[in-house]
């Protein structure tokens, strides 16, 4: 097959480079050029300022993954790194299973046991962020006692930890805010990203009126409901047809999953779902102002969306059945956009066409994405949002044990400057580990 030897401005460098923690490489012989093929069936030889995968987690035999994705592990000025430790991952936590969480020196290599918690899995790890106040030195992380979740702060280079009221589904950037949502309505409908404990604070109930997402004042641990369940179940027609009644006799209700802050923290983002009765999900798309004002229904039941990341304050990028519903597309989105579909854009559309992660970059000019398994395999991508190019960084096997609950998703992450990209991946197809590549002149 004849080469198109058309050229972008991207580079890929060959051989080896200098590990940044004194540890392993992976795949250090690959080769520096890679192809991806397109629809049309030519190929495009694509050049990146990318590294080698190299492998960024402790070599000590141990299983280490951070969790989810778009969430930096990096301090702000990248000279720690935290992710989390445990001796198994071929089965979810069950309660009083406990993870490490592990600190390491970015200079040094040297790495440390900071801290141990109980409330944990291994799609979102622990929902460890650095506070936005303290964002050296800081972490907040959830966790578990007996019946109880909560979170926890902590300062690493003291030591010193103290407990807040409920456990946390995402932090504001520039703000110690954090959204919380009901773990104990996630522990029955979406296991796959629950605590491994119960958590009181839920009624129960297909729409309850006092559960919902709260806002958490880190400072003091005080709370604010800011949409409840039952507000948006009423506040969508879609909702409002269901049978409620068979719901209720099924034990179904309604629950929100994945929330995110907009980077300036004025608007977030949440999913709102409930089961359908052969076990799928069933979802929608909503945004809203912290005060809890101005909820806006971005995305409908019908478009079988699973995914997201700000852009900026009012672009987003969705992954769903648009425009073509025999497949996953990465679609760009304008937040209070009353044009619906008529203003949303597929990015890459010939070449991104499974769902995946997408995180931006802190320059917004590349967003790095992955598969779940094809053909046994999961694939990292970087992707030029200005070109649509879209390159492989890397893939790796996935046993089928390895799977639904206990799936290694590589959620991408980026470091505060945009030099390095992390993802977690699995190594030799048996151990779970983090990876990391370096990407110059973003």
């Amino acid at each position: 097959m004849k080469k198109n030897t058309r050229k972008s401005h991207w580079t890929r460098k060959s051989g080896k480079i200098e590990p940044l923690f004194h540890l392993t490489f992976v795949s250090p012989s690959r080769v520096s050029t890679l192809y991806f093929r397109t629809t049309d069936t030519s190929l495009y030889e694509m050049h990146a300022n990318i590294s080698e995968p190299f492998q960024l987690s402790p070599a000590n035999g141990a299983q280490h993954f951070f969790g989810y994705y778009g969430i930096s592990p990096w301090n702000a000025n990248m000279s720690r790194f935290v992710c989390l430790e445990t001796t198994f991952h071929d089965r979810m936590p069950d309660p009083g299973d406990e993870a490490s969480i592990i600190c390491i020196d970015t200079a040094s290599g040297e790495h440390e046991v900071i801290a141990t918690t109980r409330g944990w899995n291994f799609q979102q790890g622990t929902m460890l962020h650095w506070l936005p106040s303290s964002p050296e030195r800081k972490i907040i992380f959830n966790d578990c006692d007996k019946d109880r979740a909560f979170s926890r702060v902590m300062d690493v280079e003291s030591g010193e930890t103290w407990e807040l009221p409920r456990p946390i589904n995402a932090v504001a950037k520039h703000a110690n805010l954090a959204a919380c949502v009901s773990f104990t309505r996630l522990r029955k409908y979406r296991r796959v990203t629950s605590l491994p404990c119960a958590n009181e604070y839920s009624k129960g109930g297909v729409h309850p009126d006092d559960d919902g997402i709260f806002l958490m004042d880190i400072e003091d641990g005080s709370l604010d409901l800011i949409v409840s369940l039952d507000d948006i179940w009423k506040a969508n027609p879609a909702t409002l047809a269901l049978p409620e009644d068979d719901f209720k006799a099924m034990g179904m209700g309604l629950w929100f999953n994945h929330v995110s802050f907009n980077p300036s923290g004025s608007r977030l983002h949440f999913l709102a779902r409930y089961p359908n009765i052969f076990g799928g999900l069933v979802t929608s798309m909503w945004t809203i102002d912290k005060n809890g004002m101005n909820p806006h229904l971005l995305v409908d039941f019908y478009h079988r969306l699973s995914h997201f990341e700000w852009v900026n304050d009012r672009r987003l990028i969705v992954t769903m059945d648009w425009p073509d519903p025999k497949h996953k597309s990465h679609v760009m989105m304008e937040d209070l956009d009353d044009a619906a579909e008529a203003g949303w854009t597929p990015v890459a559309p010939e070449t991104l066409t499974k769902d995946g992660h997408p995180a931006v970059s802190p320059s917004k000019k590349l967003m790095a994405t992955d598969t779940y398994i094809v053909d046994g395999r999961r694939y990292v991508y970087l992707v030029d949002l200005a070109t649509h190019e879209v390159m492989e960084i890397h893939s790796f096997d996935n046993p089928a044990m390895y799977n639904k609950e206990v799936r290694c998703d590589p959620h991408c992450r980026w470091s505060p400057d945009g030099s390095l990209l992390c993802f977690d991946a699995l190594v030799d197809g048996s151990t779970r580990q983090i990876l990391a590549v370096r990407v110059e002149n973003d």
